[in-house]
């Protein structure tokens, strides 16, 4: 497993910063955001300009946690696209 770890600001508003972690697993790869040292909004067109490799990033989706889903610790899966997944085996690997 490789591991990289930055700071990037700018990305899509120069006010907002992300710490994040960027793993990889059978040639996937995906940044991991914690909401704890992440003030942000995901949403759909952030994660697809993070995760462009022309412009952000780059990575194959976004894991979002740790964080509370029914009452049980989870995490949110991002596409590339930036559409929510429930699963994702090699993200999660």
């Amino acid at each position: 497993m490789q591991i990289q770890k930055r700071e990037v600001s700018g990305i899509i508003n120069q006010k907002e910063r992300y710490g994040y972690g960027k793993y990889q697993g059978l040639g996937n790869d995906y940044l991991i955001l914690d909401p704890k040292k992440n003030q942000v909004q995901l949403q759909g067109k952030k994660i697809a300009l993070l995760c462009q490799r022309g412009f952000g990033l780059g990575a194959d989706g976004v894991l979002y946690g740790p964080v509370e889903i029914d009452g049980k610790l989870g995490v949110r899966i991002f596409n590339a696209d930036g559409s929510e997944s429930a699963i994702s085996g090699n993200g999660v690997r």
